[in-house]
This record gives structure tokens, C-alpha cells and sequence, in this order.
């Protein structure tokens, strides 16, 4: 998160140095500032990726290059290529669909940066020409227009050519707790809703749902990061209970496979407890793994100052 890498640097000048580009280039297309929602589009675009690198990605997923077209070919690699680009290869979220949805953990990402800009562009230097706060504003109002379900209590992915919502709930919706997105009574019902994703060991990914388990970012996979980003968005809207029992869950599981394997693991299995495996299998970690184990720990002494 922008505040927490600057509250980090804790000099202003560093994360300028670091940073010179980013107004301009992470949120204007094409010269000109986005209004809408970011889509998985939008991912591919960013990273100046042509299309032409979804034939070669349809290309290595086998779709037959003699019977299909080369244009239906790209169409499916470009799907697959963006959701590997979304940090989701791959999930049951976007039905294989990955550039007709519109996801809530981007969006809740941008937003953060919307109002890191509003609070910092003039005195870091960055002279814009448009009004971060408002810009902020106008994506929480859409997001909770567009992605929150009422009939599910839940943020959910938004299917633009369909005009519906995804059908699979993922704890990237209950991200946007952790960036000040939802209201106190759709925190309530986010939270109330938790036991969709928590299981004896962890907190997955997914809800469970058909097929889940032929993917590795869905039921019953546990990804650090986003245990993190639960845990944040639950002491933020003050469910510190929730948040110490899944803390406690995550630390103890990785404390068992510790004592087993003499390793910290890139992915985990809620349901059983073990390593995960899922599409391959999980491969020995320290960056995420390391990391989230750190600041929770960190999280649960704070809790429990004795």
C-alpha cells in the first residue's frame, strides 16, 4: 500500500525517486485519465503487452493451431494472459473470461492510490491537473454501484458484457475492507459471511464451488497475502476477534509445517492443513511467506500485549 511504503521509507525524497512515474503512467490511457472501473483489460494495457503474445500464450495452453483460427486463438490466450497478469493463474473467478470482469481488489488497489496522490502529489511534486480526492471518491461510489451484491452481502468480480455478477465470491472482495471501501452495515454483512472462505487451517481463497479444486487461487488454497489483507481490513473496521482467530490459524499452520519440513511454504491447504497443491505443488517460500508470518505475529502481540 502507497502510505504504508512511505511511513516505511519515512523520507519523502526516496519515494519520489522511486515513484516519478506513477501519477501519469499507472492512471492515464492513451493520454487521457480513465472514469471508469479498471478491468483485467486495463492489466494487459498497463504492461504494454500486445496481443499478439496471447497467440503465443494460447499457443502453449494447446489450443490446436491448425483447426482454430489465429484470431479465436489470441482471444483465448488474451483471457489467459490477463488473468496470469492479475496474480490469479488461475482461478475459477473469471470462468475463463478473465477481460469481461471487473475486479474489486484492483479497483480497491487504485482507490489507495487515489488517495495517496490527494494527500501527497503537491508536496512530493507531482503537479496534476485533476482533483485526486474527487477521483477517489467517484471509484468508491462506483464500486459499491457495481460490485457490491446486495443478495450476497458481498463485493463480487463484475461481468461488463454479461451485465451480471461473478458467480464465484473470493476473499478479494473482503480485501476492500482493508482499504476503507464499505460502508459499516456492508462490513457487517462481508464479515458475516466470512465462514464462506474459512476453514479448520486457514482462510481460502474461493468460496467452495465446482471445480475449485483444478484451480490454485480458489477453495481450498490459503495465499498469505490475501490472509493479510483480511486480517487488515478486519482490525480496520474493528472485528479484532476475527481478525486474532484467523491470525492464529495462519501462525499455527505455518508453525506445524515448520516443525515438520524445517520450511516456510508459498501456499497452504485449509482444509487439511498441509502444504497446498493445486495446478503444481507448492514450492518452498520466504517473501510472502516470511513477510505476512512477520507482521502477523506482530499483529496478534499487539492484541495480546501480556
Amino acid at each position: 500500500m502507497p502510505e504504508g511504503r512511505l511511513h516505511v521509507l519515512q523520507d519523502e525524497a526516496v519515494a519520489l525517486v522511486q515513484n516519478p512515474y506513477l501519477p501519469a503512467e499507472r492512471f492515464a490511457s492513451k493520454g487521457k485519465l480513465r472514469n471508469d472501473l479498471a478491468q483485467a483489460r486495463d492489466v494487459l494495457a498497463g504492461l504494454g503487452r500486445d496481443f499478439e503474445d496471447a497467440g503465443v500464450m494460447a499457443d502453449a495452453l494447446e489450443v490446436g493451431q491448425r483447426l482454430v483460427p489465429l484470431e479465436a486463438r489470441r482471444r483465448v490466450g488474451a483471457h489467459y494472459l490477463a488473468e496470469a497478469e492479475a496474480t490469479c493463474d488461475f482461478t475459477p473467478r473469471f470462468d475463463q473470461r478473465c477481460l469481461d470482469f471487473i475486479p474489486p481488489d484492483l479497483n480497491g488497489l487504485l482507490y489507495e492510490y487515489e488517495l495517496f496522490f490527494a494527500a501527497h502529489a503537491a508536496r512530493l511534486g507531482w503537479v496534476e491537473h485533476w482533483d485526486w480526492q474527487q477521483r477517489a471518491d467517484a471509484r468508491r461510489e462506483r464500486i459499491n454501484t457495481l460490485l457490491w451484491s446486495e443478495s450476497r452481502g458481498l463485493y463480487l468480480d463484475y461481468d461488463h458484457v454479461n451485465q451480471r455478477p461473478g458467480a464465484v465470491a473470493a476473499l478479494t472482495g473482503v480485501q476492500l475492507l482493508a482499504h476503507g471501501i464499505p460502508t459499516a452495515e456492508q462490513a457487517s454483512r462481508i464479515v458475516a459471511n466470512l465462514p464462506l472462505f474459512e476453514c479448520e487451517y486457514g482462510i481460502a481463497y474461493t468460496e467452495e464451488c465446482p471445480a475449485c479444486r483444478d484451480y490454485q487461487w480458489a477453495f481450498p488454497t490459503v495465499w498469505p497475502p490475501l490472509v493479510w489483507m483480511t486480517v487488515v481490513g478486519l482490525r480496520r473496521y474493528g472485528y479484532a476477534a476475527d481478525a486474532r482467530r484467523i491470525t492464529q490459524k495462519h501462525l499455527n499452520l505455518a508453525d506445524a509445517l515448520f516443525a515438520q519440513t524445517g520450511k516456510l511454504w508459498e501456499k497452504t491447504d485449509g482444509e487439511r492443513g498441509v502444504v497446498a497443491v493445486g495446478e503444481y505443488d507448492a514450492p518452498p517460500m520466504m517473501g510472502w511467506s516470511a513477510g505476512v508470518y512477520v507482521a502477523l505475529t506482530a499483529c496478534l502481540a499487539e492484541s495480546n500485549p501480556s
